[in-house]
């Protein structure tokens, strides 16, 4: 069982305060990049990055990333991992910010690559709670393409993964992610994000697992 006092899990019951000392924030950031920098090593750079203007380092996703966790109530180590762990996997450590390989599919991106259906209601979530202009959401129109778009900023992307487990998952699978087992991540695979699980899936659910434990 994964005890709650956690580095990522701390930083998100502080960042959900109604403000935080800029010195602290710094910190926290300091300690988040750190953390993600052990789940992913490659994401300490872009230099090289094969698509430069979607990439993004350890360093510039911390921050999205807590404020996404705080956003939509991640704050087990557990659902953390979960969250980590396929923005790591489907972005390539952070490369990547909408589907390349092995062929690329209108609207279907952010960092955990979320399928265009889901973009769609992502989308639709966020004009309602005023995040997003109900005026560019009406001009996106049913175009995919633009609908990722409007999704693909850090404050966005960064939060998706957060988005999906909050408003996708049952409350079985959560509970599954919460008590922070392998079957509990193999059953958020199959049965949320409806792919397959894989020796790659599971080696970096188990470095997001280290890193959120802190």
């Amino acid at each position: 069982m994964i005890h709650f006092g956690s580095l990522f899990a701390t930083l998100v019951l502080a960042h959900s305060a109604i403000s935080v000392p800029v010195e602290v924030e710094r910190r926290d950031v300091d300690a988040a990049t750190k953390a993600l920098l052990t789940a992913a090593p490659t994401s300490n750079t872009c230099s090289g990055a094969t698509y430069p203007n979607e990439c993004a380092t350890a360093q510039q996703a911390a921050q999205p990333i807590i404020d996404g966790f705080a956003q939509y109530g991640i704050t087990t180590v557990g659902e953390q991992a979960a969250a980590l762990s396929i923005m790591i996997f489907e972005s390539g450590s952070f490369k990547y910010n909408e589907k390349h390989f092995p062929a690329p599919v209108p609207g279907q991106g952010t960092r955990n690559m979320q399928n265009p259906e889901f973009n769609q209601k992502y989308v639709a979530d966020l004009e309602k709670s005023g995040k997003l202009k109900s005026s560019d959401v009406q001009a996106a129109g049913t175009d995919p393409n633009k609908i990722l778009a409007l999704v693909q900023p850090d404050e966005f992307s960064f939060a998706s993964a957060a988005w999906f487990i909050s408003t996708q998952c049952d409350a079985a699978t959560r509970a599954g992610l919460q008590a922070g087992t392998q079957a509990g991540y193999t059953a958020y695979l199959t049965n949320c994000v409806q792919t397959t699980v894989t020796d790659d899936r599971i080696s970096g659910w188990k470095a997001a697992l280290q890193a959120a434990s802190g």
